[in-house]
Formats: structure tokens, C-alpha cells, sequence
């Protein structure tokens, strides 16, 4: 489902280890961007699996996607950037179609 690289690995284990959790949960939310065709990422810990999620497990990692989020983020990869000017999560989605006029929502349709 969802490919984590070596560096979001290296950032989610020290992050989970800190804060005693074992799960994440990645989802996608609809913005208000272009009109509300924009789209964002949320991801947080996750304690248990909820009814419908699709589970994985990457490189250690389990992952919990709910049902709606699943087929837009099916082959997305999940990396840990670190830029001159900020630092941070970041999804890189093949099933994205452009990104919205500020650049911060990936489009779907």
C-alpha cells in the first residue's frame, strides 16, 4: 500500500519510541482549495485498527488507511524531507493528477 522510505522510517521509529506507540494512520482530507478539488495528507498515531481500514506494514512500521483513502493512496510513498527551510513528512503520490495553484493540495480528478 503505502512504501515508507529509510529516513521516515529512521523518523517514526524515534517518534513512536518517544511517545510509547506502535501504529500510525495516514488519511487523506478534502481542502477548500480550487474550488474543494484540492487535497491534503493527515497522518498521526493510531492505537488500534478501525472497522474497513486497509493495514500494512513497511519496514517495520503498521500503517492504517481508512477505506476512503485507500485507493488514492495506494502506491504513495511516505518520506521524511529536510530542506534549507523546514523539515518534515511528506507524501509523494503517483495517483495525483496536479497540484493545486498554491502547490500545497494534490488533485485527484
Amino acid at each position: 500500500m503505502v512504501v515508507i522510505t529509510d529516513a521516515a522510517t529512521e523518523k517514526l521509529k524515534s517518534l513512536m519510541e518517544r511517545d510509547h506507540m506502535n501504529a500510525v494512520r495516514l488519511s487523506i482530507i478534502k481542502t477548500n482549495c480550487m474550488g474543494g478539488k484540492g487535497h491534503s495528507y493527515r497522518m498521526g498515531y493510531e492505537s488500534m485498527r478501525k472497522e474497513g481500514d486497509d493495514v500494512s506494514e513497511n519496514n517495520g512500521i503498521t500503517v492504517y488507511v481508512d477505506s476512503e483513502s485507500s485507493p488514492l493512496l495506494k502506491g504513495a510513498q511516505l518520506d521524511f524531507v529536510v530542506t534549507l527551510n523546514s523539515h518534515g513528512f511528506k507524501v509523494n503520490n503517483p495517483n495525483a493528477k496536479s497540484k493545486c495553484h498554491c502547490g500545497k493540495h494534490d488533485i485527484f480528478e
